[in-house]
């Protein structure tokens, strides 16, 4: 999941204070792109237009910076280059990409769902099947996103807090957040409002388009301060951007957490680890009430409203993966064998935690037969047990495949998830999130002739 330029945010941040993943000797940090990972290396030397440019002072130096930021040349070229150095966590690039692809695919379905005359017979057929578990259960990926964001975020600011004491720039910790995510983010809000109308027509297409036009124009602002995931639920704007916010959430309370760990390390851990205990029994405890099936709910289960407002958009039952990044962030920070010496395990016991960790992943996505429209077999204590740990079991599994890529143990999985192409995709991955409603909206409505859901429909949608 979902998120997301959010790992960039922390990414960039680390760059500005000087921080360093490596040992020994120091090294700058800096992002490798607006989705980037860590990636410390040394300042190039090379030397460019816009480094002359800067150089101008006053006013004419700040409209030459301005205009840069337009720059095709400046642009293209930090977008295309793909070099890294040799301590960041490479992985994430293509962490970061597959999960992007998986939401844009499970969002088709469900998006398409809503619109085809056949959404009903292709349920009952799909659900037979136990490869279309990926799109059933999909909503996993954004515990992904979760993860990468407690990690970079318990990072960077662990570093910090140690270099610089607990008396760091905490105005700047949630200013520069904000401002790293809000301008872009506003601005495909209003051109979407602006242009989307102008992008279909048919005798689908609806008299108001976008769809949520009305909500945005009125509830904008629950957008802009990020609580659109509690405030107007049912007349939101932009509803995939409900992560966004509950991660801003997470943001905002971090620094308890960090502090802890920071001045007392035995109850930091143990403060992240009852935080996400208490946010799995909360989920838990809502699903035994409500009697949940196991696993995501379709809009077309009629009960979707109260699950969404009450337990997939709210933070206190999402706490788990963000929670999970957070140890993992320290774990990276505090052992250094996981940088240096490979953590000082042996070959069978690496294999191990990768069985263990794949069997675990494949057992939270194939190990239900969630339905679209029914409910499963699963009694309700045991639906209640998945909806309260299979987050975290799945956020477990990502996090052990960080951590052995980062310590030398990911074999061919770090190999082919730090493939460099990846860097230029994962970084068009938080665009990519705010806009890809657009085209699923176009396509959908700008049918001549009914709409009818297939495999092949979404592929040749996630192609374009």
């Amino acid at each position: 999941m979902p998120v997301w330029k959010i790992q960039s945010a922390e990414t960039e941040r680390l760059s500005s204070n000087g921080a360093s993943l490596g040992h020994g000797k120091s090294q700058d940090l800096r992002a490798v792109g607006d989705y980037g990972s860590l990636n410390p290396r040394k300042e190039s030397t090379e030397r460019t237009p816009s480094h002359h440019m800067e150089q101008d002072g006053g006013i004419s130096g700040i409209v030459i910076r301005a205009v840069l930021v337009f720059s095709i040349y400046t642009n293209g070229r930090k977008l295309l280059d793909t070099k890294e150095g040799a301590s960041s966590i490479r992985c994430l690039h293509g962490i970061r990409f597959f999960s992007m692809a998986w939401v844009l695919l499970s969002h088709f379905f469900t998006f398409g769902a809503q619109s085809a005359s056949n959404a009903y017979s292709k349920a009952s057929v799909w659900n037979d099947r136990w490869t279309f578990l990926v799109v059933n259960n999909a909503s996993v990926t954004v515990d992904t996103f979760f993860v990468m964001s407690g990690l970079l975020v318990s990072f960077s600011t662990l570093r910090q807090l140690k270099s610089k004491g607990w008396k760091i720039n905490w105005v700047r910790f949630y200013v520069h957040r904000y401002w790293r995510l809000t301008p872009t983010y506003m601005m495909v809000l209003l051109l979407t409002l602006g242009l989307q109308q102008y992008c279909g027509e048919g005798p689908k297409w609806p008299s108001v388009s976008p769809s949520d036009k009305r909500n945005c124009e009125k509830y904008w602002w629950t957008n802009l301060l990020y609580i659109n995931n509690f405030w107007h639920f049912e007349d939101n704007c932009m509803a995939p951007t409900w992560y966004l916010a509950v991660d801003m959430q997470f943001y905002l309370i971090s620094p308890i957490l960090l502090l802890a760990l920071y001045f007392h390390k035995r109850l930091g851990l143990l403060l992240c680890c009852a935080s996400i205990l208490v946010s799995a029994l909360i989920a838990g405890g809502l699903s035994i009430d409500e009697r949940w099936p196991a696993g995501y709910i379709s809009m077309l289960n009629p009960r979707w409203k109260y699950y969404y407002l009450h337990y997939y958009y709210t933070p206190w039952c999402r706490f788990g993966p963000f929670g999970i990044g957070i140890l993992t962030g320290f774990a990276l920070l505090e052992l250094p064998d996981l940088l240096s010496n490979k953590l000082r395990m042996t070959r069978s016991l690496a294999m191990t935690g990768w069985l263990m960790a794949a069997a675990t992943a494949l057992a939270v996505v194939f190990g239900l037969d969630t339905k679209l429209i029914a409910d499963d077999e699963l009694s309700v204590p045991a639906a209640a047990a998945y909806n309260a740990f299979g987050r975290n079991a799945w956020a477990i599994s990502v996090a052990w495949v960080i951590l052995a890529c980062s310590s030398g143990w990911g074999g061919f999985v770090n190999t082919f998830l730090s493939w460099p192409p990846f860097v230029l995709l994962s970084r068009l991955g938080y665009m990519a999130y705010l806009v890809h409603t657009l085209p699923l909206y176009v396509f959908l409505n700008a049918q001549e002739t009914a709409f009818n859901l297939s495999v092949i429909n979404a592929f040749s949608l996630e192609d374009c």
